[in-house]
């Protein structure tokens, strides 16, 4: 991710909360992002729960800049689950 100026990261919701282990390991195995600026966003079927509260600080350490971040909605058939 070096070699780019714009970072767009997205990713599902796993478990209403986490963000997806294989996610953090990928943000975290990245050298120094210093300088560039990215734009986070994720899918989920339910509530988007904290997400973003537990994504923003790991990509504030690589020291990407956020210029902004969104969530989309996917329908699931689980009449059950609560719908934003």
């Amino acid at each position: 991710m070096t070699g780019y100026d714009l970072i767009a990261l997205g990713s599902p919701v796993w478990g209403a909360t986490r963000v997806p282990t294989h996610v953090l390991a990928f943000i975290n195995s990245a050298s120094s992002l210093e300088g560039r600026h990215c734009f986070p966003f994720y899918t989920h079927g339910t509530l988007p729960g904290g997400y973003m509260q537990r994504i923003l600080p790991v990509l504030k350490r690589k020291g990407l800049t956020i210029i902004g971040f969104n969530d989309w909605y996917g329908s699931v058939l689980l009449p059950d689950l609560p719908h934003p």
